[in-house]
């Protein structure tokens, strides 16, 4: 069986190494698809051809095309090698455009990752005409998907309003427990008490909120964002007004990340909404204390005073309590780190994740293709 990988609108390997992803996506998902299919293509958005596992080829755009029109046109541009594939991955819904194309003119069937609520999030900070070209392409993408993996069980329910149950497939974010695991030698190392964010700059992320309950506690305790955005100088700038320390620094490759974890006093996502991230089931999985709003995607992960420590709203005086629950209480920080890390251990591995995903590719290509053989 063959396999055509298709990645989120506009994204390529380099993109992915700028936000330091790049590493997790070849060595965990491309790796595993080079031992499970005959041959993978990766439709990448850049003229690249990066090193890949065996039986692994990055397919690179070779024209000028704005990343957008080339999405419309690579159906056809790409068409010889589109043809020989007998299902395709699109790794998120917003990147689905080529593959509702290759379906309609080409009956190939696809698998889609609704990994959050793309018109939700694109109405926090994005112009009109791109909401409702986001909504456009989550309503069409949905309902022609074979198959749409979701990655937490309100996803699911959601989803299953709008297409058959049977094609909703809830399969979470995964970790690797081995790479993202507790580091004492560095914890115990480290001096200066910080609280860490790792994730895009954007309004989404509401860190203006995280810095503002940074400056409402009692003790003086430094910020440490990791990553890239519109955002970063106006956030350093809000930081010097209230007297915070904090430090900007770009993405940061992910298998260094566990060190970096490790090296912060907790962990803080103080998101408005998230989908279900991967960088709060690393840090739980580190063992660090975590920290999250209220929010589903979060809330999923986080149970009060368990696994972590949940505000009770995105304002930056909710956030300013769960740091401080967490901050004055070393049994609690200590128990909830601990109980994190089992939680991702039990239910998030990413390996056996990964098997689910690729016998729900196969079982999606394997029909296409005794369809084709019996008509």
């Amino acid at each position: 069986m063959i396999l055509g990988v298709i990645p989120s609108l506009g994204e390529s390997i380099a993109t992915l190494k700028k936000a330091g992803q790049d590493s997790r996506f070849i060595n965990f998902y491309l790796s595993r698809y080079s031992h499970e299919f005959e041959k993978t293509y990766y439709f990448t958005n850049a003229d690249e051809e990066p090193a890949f596992p065996p039986q692994v080829y990055a397919v690179p755009k070779k024209t000028p095309l704005h990343y957008t029109v080339y999405a419309l046109l690579m159906p056809f541009i790409q068409k010889g090698l589109v043809k020989d594939c007998d299902c395709f991955r699109v790794m998120q819904l917003i990147g689905s455009v080529p593959a509702m194309i290759i379906k309609l003119f080409y009956r190939k069937p696809y698998v889609a990752t609704y990994g959050f609520k793309y018109t939700e999030f694109a109405r926090l900070d994005q112009p009109l005409w791109i909401v409702y070209a986001t909504s456009i392409i989550e309503f069409f993408g949905l309902r022609l998907a074979d198959g749409i993996i979701v990655t937490t069980p309100e996803l699911k329910e959601y989803v299953g309003r709008y297409i058959p149950q049977e094609r909703v497939h809830f399969i979470p974010n995964g970790v690797d427990t081995e790479i993202f695991r507790p580091l004492p030698g560095v914890r115990n190392a480290q001096r200066k008490r910080s609280i860490l964010y790792i994730g895009r700059l954007v309004r989404q992320k509401n860190l203006f909120s995280l810095i503002e309950a940074v400056s409402l506690l009692a003790e003086r305790i430094s910020l440490r964002f990791i990553g890239a955005g519109a955002l970063e100088r106006e956030l350093k700038n809000y930081a010097n007004e209230k007297g915070v320390d904090l430090e900007i620094r770009p993405g940061v490759p992910n298998d260094k990340l566990p060190e970096v974890i490790n090296e912060a006093e907790m962990f803080v996502l103080p998101s408005l909404v998230e989908g279900h991230p991967k960088v709060l089931l690393e840090a739980m999985s580190c063992g660090v204390p975590c920290v999250g709003t209220d929010v589903p995607g979060i809330r999923d992960l986080i149970q009060d005073g368990i696994t972590g420590a949940l505000s009770l709203d995105t304002k930056s005086e909710s956030i300013a309590k769960g740091i401080k629950r967490v901050i004055g209480n070393n049994q609690l920080a200590q128990t909830i780190g601990q109980n994190a890390r089992k939680f991702i251990q039990d239910n998030f591995e990413l390996s056996t994740l990964l098997g689910r995903e690729i016998e729900l590719l196969k079982s999606v290509g394997n029909n296409y293709k005794s369809q084709r053989s019996s008509s």
